[in-house]
């Protein structure tokens, strides 16, 4: 993966999932029906599997982590991000909810389990693009409250998110930003 220090292309909005930090109490943890995770989003009308991490098997949480190592570039024309994003962000000032990212934590069975379970959503951690208009600089590493169904705090997910130049270039022509 990409580090954070190396350059983006001007404009790029880059959103990488660096690990999910799982509560060693919380119910996912308790629960060893459950074998993979991942994570999914919606970002700038993008969706689906190439905004999916891919599945970290249980057996592969060390110190209540999981790495994911994902990382997603805007691929879309800054113009069409552009229009995205402002369309994001003008939204803040009569709807808080839709300026933000939801990231889904997916519980996903084994291949052998799959014809008896079905993927669960097991929590989400939520990304107030807002907020992101107070970071310094063009990269931000963020960690994200994990909420389950319950509204229990389940864990922690790192994400590291970059173009903030570009957002708050985007928030400046929508008079959000000064």
């Amino acid at each position: 993966m990409r580090s954070p220090k190396q350059g983006l292309e001007e404009d790029a909005l880059v959103i990488d999932i660096n690990y999910l930090w799982m509560a060693p109490l919380s119910s996912p943890m308790l629960d060893f029906a459950l074998k993979q995770f991942y994570i999914d989003y919606t970002f700038l009308e993008n969706f689906g599997e190439n905004m999916e991490t891919k599945s970290v098997h249980r057996s592969e949480i060390i110190d209540n982590m999981l790495h994911f190592n994902y990382s997603k570039i805007d691929k879309g024309t800054h113009e069409d991000q552009h229009k995205l994003l402002a369309v994001m962000l003008n939204k803040s000032t009569n709807d808080h909810e839709a300026c933000k990212i939801r990231f889904v934590v997916v519980s996903e069975p084994s291949e052998e389990d799959s014809y008896m379970q079905d993927c669960e959503e097991i929590g989400y951690a939520t990304l107030d693009m807002v907020e992101v208009l107070n970071c310094v600089g063009n990269w931000a590493n963020i960690d994200i409250a994990v909420i389950n169904n319950n509204a229990d705090m389940v864990g922690t997910l790192n994400i590291n998110i970059g173009g903030i130049d570009t957002i708050k270039k985007v928030a400046r022509e929508l008079n959000i930003l000064r």
